[in-house]
């Protein structure tokens, strides 16, 4: 991911209705199809700056890596201490000891991402979950995986696969985004042309846009675990380790 992404997350993640409402649906998934102890251990993997890292900190003890190291050291910005640049194959941590890994739009930026499914695999306690969210439908490619450095969008049979094939039974999985589809369709028409800035990708509105934003998307949560969105911007699973 190009770094001018995690000066631009750093900036923007503890208010933008995107990070938040996701930060919103995420969470109160974990709360309905993931058992936690609070002295358990999570995982955070591709941490990014930080911000979810610290939501799942108070659920469980949480260890975040992220390949970046300007990530790791927003991260510590926030005052986490159990933040790491590494990878799983170099994590100081025993193999299956994480009660709940995320993977909160990761493994699209990826090559291989059967073999990153299958590393996180082995870290997981059984019947622990993998919390996994990406971005959905190739048709929807945009600047935005340009700049995220993605390798691919996803669809639900494609992640389902990547799953299986990586000893997980899939618990939930649902579009998600979807409640603000259409305009978020509008938007990647608008900017097809434009230069590939980061900008463009996460922009900033005004606050009160932001609140309604931040209000329509996080709403969702409410019927997500009892029924999966028939379209959406993105793909959201909750799976267990067999």
């Amino acid at each position: 991911m190009d770094e001018a992404l995690y000066h631009l997350h750093y900036e923007l993640e503890d208010e933008h209705w995107w990070f938040q409402g996701r930060a919103v649906i995420v969470l109160h998934l974990i709360k309905h199809f993931c058992v936690l102890d609070k002295q358990g251990q999570g995982l955070d993997v591709g941490c990014g700056t930080g911000m979810m890292l610290q939501k799942l900190n108070n659920l469980c003890s949480a260890v975040g890596i992220d390949s970046s190291a300007l990530a790791v050291e927003y991260a510590k910005k926030r005052g986490l201490q159990k933040v790491f640049c590494s990878n799983l194959t170099d994590l100081d941590a025993n193999k299956q000891s994480f009660q709940i890994a995320l993977l909160l739009d990761v493994i699209e930026h990826v090559e291989d991402d059967i073999m990153l499914l299958k590393q996180v695999h082995e870290y997981l306690l059984p019947q622990g979950s993998v919390v996994i969210t990406v971005p959905a439908y190739c048709w929807l490619w945009s600047q935005h995986d340009v700049i995220n450095h993605h390798y691919r969008r996803y669809t639900p049979s494609s992640l389902k696969r990547a799953l299986q094939c990586s000893g997980f039974h899939i618990q939930k999985m649902s579009f998600y985004n979807t409640f603000l589809f259409l305009p978020a369709m509008v938007k990647k028409y608008m900017d097809r042309n434009k230069a590939a800035d980061p900008r463009v990708t996460i922009p900033k509105v005004s606050e009160w846009l932001n609140s309604m934003l931040k209000f329509i998307f996080a709403s969702e949560r409410h019927l997500l675990p009892y029924i999966n969105y028939p379209f959406g911007i993105s793909i959201i699973a909750i799976a267990t380790k067999l």
